[in-house]
């Protein structure tokens, strides 16, 4: 984003206050006012036009952003240097939702046969269309903490101008936050292929029914969770999908 400065747009703001406005008189009376010199065929005055009310601090910025042709979001931001400015969005086209190429696909059942799917937790599924992914996560790390992408409750579209300091973008006033750690924990993940392997459809059923009457045994699952572990042994028995 192009930067504007500061004082040449008071002073585009100065000037336009001041310029000289004239009374031009034709020969028919007809009365016009102008900020150029009349023609000489007409009659000519300058007439004085009284000074404006003195703006405030925030209406100067806002006449500064407007002048700039930026929003006063935009106006504040171009104000930072240019290693603090936020870095330019790139739009990315939504992907389909599709496995990774890498992954391998899942072999074709075939007959009276099902897939029988392991996610990496060790819970087993049956389908005939082919098995999911799961999302691995790995052992926390520390990261720096990225101040620029902040977000301030109550100040929309806040510039971050310093870890604890922010600028608001409508009246160009800085204000210190409370402050927050340098560094934060993040659990890196990945998506990977739940394992799959062909099996017959009796097997399958005498599978889910142990593994549902197995899960069963806790006593604090819900009537939903019930109900889906029913679900899932007449589809591995009965179902076609």
């Amino acid at each position: 984003m192009s930067r504007f400065p500061l004082f040449l747009a008071f002073a585009l703001i100065a000037e336009s206050a001041t310029c000289a406005v004239y009374k031009c008189v034709d020969a028919e009376g007809q009365v016009s006012y102008q900020q150029i010199a009349c023609p000489t065929q007409q009659s000519q005055e300058q007439v004085h036009v009284a000074d404006g009310p003195t703006l405030t601090p925030e209406e100067q910025f806002r006449a500064a952003a407007h002048a700039a042709g930026m929003t006063p979001a935009e106006f504040a931001e171009s104000l930072l240097p240019a290693d603090q400015q936020a870095p330019q969005q790139q739009y990315a086209a939504p992907q389909p939702n599709r496995p990774p190429s890498s992954m391998p696909r899942s072999p074709a059942p075939s007959g009276d046969t099902l897939l029988r799917c392991q996610k990496p937790n060790g819970d087993v599924y049956f389908s005939r269309q082919g098995c999911g992914s799961s999302r691995v996560y790995g052992d926390p790390i520390v990261v720096q903490r990225n101040w620029q992408q902040d977000s301030v409750q109550g100040m929309p579209g806040a510039v971050m101008t310093g870890p604890d300091m922010a600028m608001d973008p409508q009246t160009g006033r800085q204000y210190q936050l409370q402050h927050q750690p340098a560094t934060q924990m993040q659990r890196p993940s990945t998506r990977v292929s739940d394992d799959a392997s062909v099996v017959s459809r009796s097997d399958a059923c005498e599978e889910a029914k142990a593994q549902g009457h197995a899960k069963r045994q806790n006593m604090n699952l819900t009537y939903a969770q019930r109900s889906k572990l029913d679900d899932q042994v007449w589809k591995a028995c009965h179902g076609t999908r």
